[in-house]
């Protein structure tokens, strides 16, 4: 294929298809073939990044930090309207995975936030506390405040003591564990809000549950759009015994 050749209209074509590397779906299981992935956990997953989204719109900053983004998914396809974005892991696997999907001006590195010297409007960090050991805790959360400038605002999404804790996670969270690690860390910040998110429904993880497992899957979009509507608006907000994440909203006193 020569450059000329990337002009016509079937490689636009073909080209606009890596939205997502559809080639990925089917995957080889033992000896068969195996026809789609899923998310189960996709309603609960956009509606505490939608959430946080709308925090940072509200703060409309020029500058944003994304601490733990992993494979970029907040980043590139959640946030909108901020000049200045980044993401920063410790996985190079995750960070090839948001570089490839990058379709913005967002950077990725594969480096510890504690390395860099920028300080911006905002930081987030998204289900990455319960990963920190809890001899780093204290360091990470430091670490979060010294790249955000003063007087700007750090955002921690946490999950809650009500979901079992997974082998993968050191802790699961409710406001008060929060703010003690808070003040262990003697960090000079004023909590805005916390917000408990994603209501425990015990009807939709039936219906997710029997219509969205090996055997079957239910893939209507009518029934997947009206189901969404619901969940934003009602099931959004929860409280301390029944949600699934903690949001916490911060600023680093000046």
């Amino acid at each position: 294929m020569s450059t000329n050749d990337i002009n016509t209209e079937k490689f636009r074509l073909q080209d606009e298809e890596y939205i997502f590397p559809y080639h990925y779906i089917p995957y080889m299981e033992s000896n068969h073939v195996v026809l789609y992935r899923q998310h189960r956990y996709g309603y609960e997953y956009f509606c505490y990044l939608l959430h946080i989204n709308e925090i940072v719109q509200r703060l409309s900053p020029n500058s944003l930090l994304d601490v733990g983004c992993g494979d970029g998914f907040f980043i590139n396809q959640v946030v909108r309207n901020v000049n200045c974005v980044k993401g920063v892991d410790l996985s190079e696997r995750g960070i090839a995975f948001a570089k490839a999907f990058n379709s913005g001006n967002a950077k990725f590195e594969c480096v510890d936030a504690a390395n860099l010297n920028e300080t911006y409007d905002v930081v987030v960090a998204i289900e990455v506390l319960e990963h920190i050991p809890d001899e780093y805790v204290k360091t990470f959360l430091q670490t979060l405040f010294e790249r955000v400038r003063d007087g700007g605002t750090v955002i921690i999404c946490v999950p809650s003591k009500n979901v079992p804790l997974t082998p993968k996670h050191y802790r699961h969270y409710d406001f008060t564990l929060f703010r003690q690690q808070l003040l262990d860390s003697g960090i000079a910040a004023d909590i805005v809000s916390h917000d408990y998110i994603c209501k425990e429904n015990k009807i939709l993880n039936k219906f997710l549950e029997y219509t969205h497992n090996r055997l079957l899957i239910i893939n209507a979009r009518w029934l997947h759009k009206k189901i969404w509507k619901c969940y934003y608006k009602r099931l959004r907000y929860a409280d301390e015994s029944n949600s699934g994440h903690l949001v916490i909203t911060l600023t680093k006193k000046i």
